[in-house]
Protein backbone atom coordinates (compact mmCIF):
# COMPACT_ATOMS: atom_id res chain seq x y z
CA UNK A 1 0.00 0.00 0.00
CA UNK A 2 1.44 3.36 -0.89
CA UNK A 3 1.80 6.20 1.58
CA UNK A 4 -1.14 8.31 0.37
CA UNK A 5 -3.55 5.36 0.36
CA UNK A 6 -2.50 4.43 3.87
CA UNK A 7 -2.81 8.02 5.10
CA UNK A 8 -6.32 8.28 3.61
CA UNK A 9 -7.46 5.05 5.28
CA UNK A 10 -5.83 5.91 8.59
CA UNK A 11 -7.27 9.41 8.60
CA UNK A 12 -10.75 8.01 7.90
CA UNK A 13 -10.34 5.56 10.78
CA UNK A 14 -9.10 8.27 13.15
CA UNK A 15 -11.95 10.60 12.21
CA UNK A 16 -14.50 7.82 12.81
CA UNK A 17 -12.99 7.05 16.21
CA UNK A 18 -12.90 10.75 17.12
CA UNK A 19 -16.56 11.26 16.13
CA UNK A 20 -17.59 8.32 18.32
CA UNK A 21 -15.85 9.80 21.37
CA UNK A 22 -16.59 13.47 20.61
CA UNK A 23 -19.74 13.73 18.48
CA UNK A 24 -19.97 17.46 19.14
CA UNK A 25 -16.47 18.25 17.84
CA UNK A 26 -15.57 18.86 14.22
CA UNK A 27 -12.85 16.79 12.56
CA UNK A 28 -10.15 18.39 10.45
CA UNK A 29 -7.52 17.08 8.07
CA UNK A 30 -4.60 15.53 9.94
CA UNK A 31 -1.07 16.44 8.88
CA UNK A 32 1.18 13.42 8.43
CA UNK A 33 3.50 14.63 11.21
CA UNK A 34 0.78 15.82 13.63
CA UNK A 35 1.01 14.30 17.09
CA UNK A 36 -2.06 12.04 17.23
CA UNK A 37 -2.07 12.03 21.05
CA UNK A 38 -1.80 15.79 21.51
CA UNK A 39 -4.44 16.44 18.86
CA UNK A 40 -6.88 14.08 20.62
CA UNK A 41 -7.16 11.45 17.89
CA UNK A 42 -5.54 8.68 19.94
CA UNK A 43 -5.70 8.04 23.66
CA UNK A 44 -4.90 5.04 25.84
CA UNK A 45 -8.23 3.40 25.02
CA UNK A 46 -7.91 4.15 21.32
CA UNK A 47 -4.50 2.48 21.11
CA UNK A 48 -6.03 -0.99 21.02
CA UNK A 49 -8.33 -0.01 18.14
CA UNK A 50 -5.44 1.66 16.33
CA UNK A 51 -3.28 -1.46 16.62
CA UNK A 52 -6.15 -3.62 15.36
CA UNK A 53 -6.66 -1.20 12.45
CA UNK A 54 -2.98 -1.37 11.51
CA UNK A 55 -2.94 -5.17 11.69
CA UNK A 56 -6.13 -5.52 9.64
CA UNK A 57 -5.27 -2.89 7.05
CA UNK A 58 -1.66 -3.87 6.46
CA UNK A 59 -1.97 -7.59 7.18
CA UNK A 60 0.87 -7.45 9.71
CA UNK A 61 1.17 -8.32 13.36
CA UNK A 62 2.18 -5.42 15.58
CA UNK A 63 4.78 -6.96 17.89
CA UNK A 64 4.73 -6.06 21.57
CA UNK A 65 8.18 -4.49 21.11
CA UNK A 66 6.50 -1.83 18.94
CA UNK A 67 4.19 -0.71 21.73
CA UNK A 68 6.17 2.48 22.29
CA UNK A 69 4.30 5.79 22.18
CA UNK A 70 6.68 7.30 19.62
CA UNK A 71 5.77 4.51 17.18
CA UNK A 72 2.21 5.86 17.10
CA UNK A 73 2.80 9.63 17.44
CA UNK A 74 1.97 10.43 13.82
CA UNK A 75 0.67 8.92 10.61
CA UNK A 76 4.20 9.23 9.22
CA UNK A 77 5.73 7.34 12.17
CA UNK A 78 3.13 4.58 11.87
CA UNK A 79 3.67 4.23 8.12
CA UNK A 80 7.45 4.20 8.37
CA UNK A 81 7.38 1.64 11.19
CA UNK A 82 4.91 -0.82 9.67
CA UNK A 83 5.54 -0.27 5.94
CA UNK A 84 9.35 -0.06 5.92
CA UNK A 85 9.72 -1.43 2.39
CA UNK A 86 7.41 1.27 1.04
CA UNK A 87 8.79 4.11 3.20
Amino acid sequence: MDRQDFYAKLQGFLHDQHRQRHPDKETRPIADTANLFDSGYVDSFGMVNLILFIEGTLGVEVPIESYQPETFFSMKAIYETFCPAAA
